[in-house]
């Protein structure tokens, strides 16, 4: 609504009160529905209620009695309907179920999260899924390039050692083919057998292969959640509410104390007990349990950009990588 201003002596005549009479839209509706005889039509048609008149003593009832209030007409207001489909956001935060590890650590895992998925909003995160869909046989090579080099290098190197590839090929299959890419890069690891496109990556810490989703089929609260239902037949499933989170935490449960020991032997890491541990140590541990104990430079990568969400200055990442690459 917006205000008229009134020209100096100028008049304003008022709208007349409106009536209400019985036979209104809402009348006849619920008529509709109910399975009654249409009410009789009223001269005007009304979006509010009819009302019974109060007869005051003495019988007399005034032309104006169907007039409505405005807090009797809100009270039979009925809103849209919201679709069976919708889904609010989930009030379920992986930072919830991290409570009781150290802090460096949760930091750690939430920092790792933000790396594998881009989105530091926990809905996002819980429901992203590795795409695949890479514009250009450069970005493919510099992800996967030592996995694929065995179908699609030429065997010939760089002065530098790099491997060449044939990016013709690499093109042809892989560029913006995300079934192609991952049934070529994951197709026959983690126990796979070919199905590499549908064990790929999803979730917060986006879980990779088939042998990941067996391992979480085999957590009890997480069958209880599933009821019945198997993350190896139906892998989106991991991206459910609390099946997420509880994936999440026992992923990383296992495996944490060798991956530790191991950093630890190496001189990495000061200490193994993850209690006692720096936010760069925390963040060490966790980027390498994503990885699967592997140090590439894509891990390498990773480290930085979680180092940088946590405020880790480190100055001897090549160093780093001297020691732990594989």
């Amino acid at each position: 609504m917006h205000a008229v201003r009134k020209p100096s002596g100028t008049r304003v005549k008022k709208a007349p009160t409106p009536t209400y009479k019985e036979g209104g839209i809402l009348d006849r509706l619920k008529a509709f529905f109910s399975g009654e005889k249409d009410p009789p039509k009223g001269e005007n048609m009304s979006m509010m209620k009819t009302i019974e008149p109060r007869v005051p003593e003495g019988g007399f009832i005034p032309d104006n009695t169907f007039l409505l209030s405005p807090a009797e007409a809100v009270t039979d207001f009925v809103g849209p309907k919201i679709p069976d489909e919708y889904k609010a956001p989930s009030l379920v935060k992986l930072s919830d179920y991290l409570l009781d590890y150290p802090e460096t650590y949760r930091n750690a895992v939430m920092a790792a999260s933000y790396k594998e998925t881009g989105s530091r909003d926990p809905n996002k995160q819980r429901i992203t899924e590795e795409s695949g869909n890479y514009s250009t046989a450069d970005r493919v090579l510099g992800t996967f390039g030592r996995t694929l080099r065995p179908e699609y290098g030429t065997g010939e190197f760089t002065p530098e050692g790099n491997a060449i590839f044939d990016t013709t090929a690499v093109n042809r299959d892989l560029v913006r083919n995300p079934e192609g890419l991952f049934n070529a890069v994951y197709g026959d690891r983690f126990n796979n057998e070919g199905e590499g496109y549908k064990y790929r990556g999803r979730s917060y810490l986006q879980f990779t292969g088939k042998s990941n989703y067996e391992a979480r089929d085999r957590n009890r609260e997480i069958r209880k959640l599933l009821e019945g239902k198997s993350l190896v037949d139906n892998p989106d499933l991991i991206m459910e509410p609390g099946v997420a989170e509880l994936a999440t935490v026992d992923f990383l449960n296992r495996g944490q104390g060798s991956q530790a020991r191991a950093l630890k032997k190496k001189g990495a890491i000061s200490v193994k007990k993850t209690k006692d541990m720096s936010q760069a140590d925390a963040n060490l541990l966790v980027v390498m349990q994503v990885s699967g104990g592997s140090f590439s430079r894509t891990t390498l990568e990773g480290l930085k950009k979680m180092d940088k969400e946590t405020g880790v200055e480190r100055a001897n990442y090549e160093e780093l990588y001297n020691t732990l690459r594989n």
